[in-house]
């Protein structure tokens, strides 16, 4: 990333997305995160907002998405420093697909920590793990109670934002990778 990195806001209720609805994965997982835990989340903090952002999303998805209270649907964005600045966590709720899921690791490296399912980190569960740089969940459900404990408690999520900075910082920058 380029510019200087802060920890979230205390203040922020803002649960970021990233990616490409290309990937159908993408789409049922933020699809099936709105149904089965923005519900719960939004009622227990309601100043919660859910940012969209990605490229490729149908208009019929979209504007069932945005009449939903709490989300906003931004689309395609040119650059993401800005979202990943406003945001308090991101989230990454796939349950299936294939390949490591790169998002996580992109919003570690913003200074973010996700709530994702167990899925989301298959590859890296060795260095990501469930309270110490991230929350973890083996269902969509239960993504809403980590989402309501971060978005509540900004100290513990500046930990974890710190832990998971530093596991990308240690194994994921282009000299770590080479030399591993």
């Amino acid at each position: 990333q380029r510019g200087e990195l802060s920890h979230s806001s205390a203040d922020s209720k803002t649960v970021l997305w990233v990616g490409s609805f290309g990937h159908r994965v993408n789409l049922e997982g933020v699809d099936l995160f709105l149904r089965r835990a923005w519900g719960a989340i939004h009622r227990a903090c309601p100043a919660a907002r859910f940012r969209i952002v990605g490229s490729e999303l149908p208009a019929t998805k979209r504007n069932r998405w945005e009449s939903i209270p709490g989300v906003e649907v931004v689309g395609f964005a040119p650059s993401l420093a800005q979202h990943y600045a406003e945001a308090a966590i991101t989230i990454v709720p796939l349950l299936d697909g294939a390949g490591t899921k790169i998002k996580v690791l992109e919003s570690l490296g913003y200074l973010r920590t996700s709530v994702v399912t167990r899925h989301s980190v298959a590859g890296f569960e060795s260095l990501l793990r469930d309270g110490e740089s991230l929350r973890l969940t083996d269902t969509l459900e239960g993504l809403a109670e980590p989402v309501v404990q971060l978005l509540g408690d900004p100290r513990l999520r500046h930990a974890l934002e710190s832990r998971g900075r530093s596991v990308v910082e240690s194994r994921f920058t282009p000299a770590a990778v080479r030399e591993a």
